[in-house]
């Protein structure tokens, strides 16, 4: 397309790292998405998350915080409400709840309040550990 003097938009950006992500070539999009924000179009939120939630599934957390980071101070994406419960479903799949709890935290910190769809996952966290009380506290 460049070569071919055809900017590429949000759409092809979106269409380019769905593609590349379900055939595992995760590694290959952060730095095509790097690219592309520094040179053409960034990402929209929904293309965002779907790309944290592709690095979450094969990627270690810390590297996922990163790219988060980098994205966030180099072209000015902040994670929303829908990219925090993706990150915290990940960590209470691993079984790390205490870092859910965390996240939890953070999300107030930067003015976003927790809605049902998160409260869901973090439940399930805590039952998934058989913390029934915790998930209980957490519904009140």
């Amino acid at each position: 397309m460049v070569n071919n003097e055809f900017k590429p938009n949000q759409v092809t950006v979106d269409v380019v790292i769905r593609s590349l992500c379900s055939v595992k070539r995760v590694d290959y999009v952060v730095l095509l998405v790097m690219e592309f924000s520094l040179k053409h179009s960034k990402p929209d939120i929904f293309t965002y998350n779907f790309l944290v939630k592709s690095l979450c599934k094969s990627r270690i957390l810390n590297s996922v915080y990163s790219f988060i980071d980098e994205m966030k101070n180099i072209f000015n994406i902040k994670p929303d409400l829908i990219t925090c419960t993706i990150l915290i479903d990940n960590v209470c799949n691993a079984k790390n709840i205490c870092e859910a709890d965390r996240l939890v935290g953070m999300l107030k910190k930067c003015g976003l309040k927790p809605d049902a769809f998160m409260y869901d996952t973090i439940m399930k966290g805590y039952c998934t550990l058989s913390k029934g009380i915790q998930a209980f506290r957490i519904y009140k």
